[in-house]
């Protein structure tokens, strides 16, 4: 669980990027492509492309190669491995009770760590402290649209969009929360999904959508420092339609493996060449 605190580049990429919720009596069409950059080279870590479209929420991610399907009706979470061919679902109601174990047992370690005094141990149990209960100072310049939010630990800076549509921001940051949580049961080295929810609730609050988000985390003596760069349409393209489905084909082959939740772990995380780049999934 300490290993949490210390995650690499790739296990911070899903509290970075954030995919978009259509409730059913909103089943307007959006379109959300995501490019994922190192901030120390600008190179290209992931892309993301988030569909949703009548009641669903189709996310791709490469080059994981994994496709998480949200059907809002029942309120249930698909996750198929494309490379792996298997899939699973959770439910909302599972997802929270899961997250709750986990932070109960995290919780329990910095219990354990606090009684150490082992400086690298420490400083650990400080990052995954503050992933439990974060706390930013926050500030919007509304001229410059830019949020920033920061804190000892970890840093934001939000540039948002200038015509967003409010609907849209409200199913946008639903789903935020939702799959936040989601990454956090489903790959057990993502980050605990707090502080993205604290960004969330900013976003809420100023009623915005972020077109370029750059995270900062110091989890010791190197900085990670993520850019997330997001390409809004307000519909589908006639690819995107094809895409769709494609996706509703394959998860109803008969080759496709339905694995139970714990079970998908096993196997996904057993090969990280497949597994989600987060590794658990703005």
């Amino acid at each position: 669980m300490l290993a949490r605190s210390l995650s690499f580049t790739r296990l911070w990429m899903a509290a970075l990027t954030v995919s978009c919720l259509a409730c059913p009596s909103q089943a307007q069409d959006l379109r959300v492509y995501t490019v994922i950059r190192n901030g120390a080279d600008e190179g290209v870590l992931g892309r993301n492309l988030t569909l949703f479209h009548a009641g669903k929420v189709y996310d791709y991610t490469e080059p994981a190669r994994e496709l998480t399907v949200y059907d809002a009706a029942h309120k249930q979470f698909e996750v198929l491995n494309l490379g792996r061919r298997v899939a699973t679902s959770i439910s909302q109601e599972q997802m929270r009770y899961f997250l709750k174990l986990v932070e109960t047992d995290a919780n329990k370690v910095l219990d354990q760590v606090h009684e150490q005094s082992d400086p690298d141990q420490l400083a650990a149990a400080q990052m995954l402290e503050f992933q439990l209960h974060p706390l930013f100072r926050s500030q919007f310049d509304r001229d410059k649209q830019l949020l920033t939010m920061h804190s000892k630990v970890m840093q934001y800076k939000v540039e948002c969009t200038t015509d967003a549509i409010p609907e849209a921001v409200a199913r946008y940051l639903d789903y935020a929360d939702s799959i936040a949580q989601l990454n956090s049961v489903l790959h057990p080295q993502a980050p605990l999904p707090a502080a993205r929810l604290r960004v969330n609730d900013q976003l809420r609050e100023i009623k915005q959508l972020p077109v370029k988000v750059e995270m900062t985390v110091n989890p010791g003596k190197t900085p990670v420092r993520l850019k997330a760069e997001h390409q809004w349409m307000w519909k589908l393209t006639t690819a995107d339609r094809s895409k769709i489905h494609e996706w509703e084909t394959q998860l109803k082959e008969e080759g496709l493996r339905r694995l139970e939740f714990a079970e998908y772990q096993k196997e996904v995380l057993s090969n990280p060449g497949v597994a989600r780049l987060g590794p658990r999934k703005n």
